[in-house]
Formats: structure tokens, C-alpha cells, sequence
């Protein structure tokens, strides 16, 4: 967000983390977020099993978020 996003604007980019029955709990560990521009962000996830990544250097294009799992 926010979607849309001006040129040079400060976005904010999230993955949320869930377990898939039988499985519990909140999810821990890491997401590793890449894209156009040379973007590659490790991001912890916090206690609700969400990782966001706040930056103003995005270029046009895709971005794509892959859990890292835990420690």
C-alpha cells in the first residue's frame, strides 16, 4: 500500500504467514522479499505471522515474497 503508488512515494510491501490444518499456531522465521531493482529484503515475521517491508526505491514490476521458514 498504497495501491496506487506515485514514482518516488514510500509503499509498504506485506506477506502474512498461516498454517494449514492439521497444523497450529503462529508461524515464525523469515520471508525473503525480491523484485526488479535489485531487490532482495529478509523481513522476520512478527507475532501474527506478518512480515512488511517499508521502502521508497521500488521499480516497476513484480514483487515476490518466499518463506523462509523457521530457525
Amino acid at each position: 500500500s498504497p495501491n496506487p503508488s506515485v514514482c518516488g512515494q514510500s509503499v509498504t510491501v506485506c506477506a502474512t504467514v498461516t498454517t494449514n490444518a492439521p497444523g497450529s499456531g503462529t508461524p515464525t522465521g523469515t520471508v525473503t522479499f525480491t523484485g526488479p531493482g535489485g531487490l532482495n529484503q529478509t523481513v522476520a515475521l512478527d507475532a501474527t505471522g506478518k512480515a512488511c517491508l517499508a521502502t521508497a526505491s521500488l521499480a516497476s514490476g513484480t514483487v515476490t515474497a518466499h518463506y523462509n521458514g523457521a530457525a
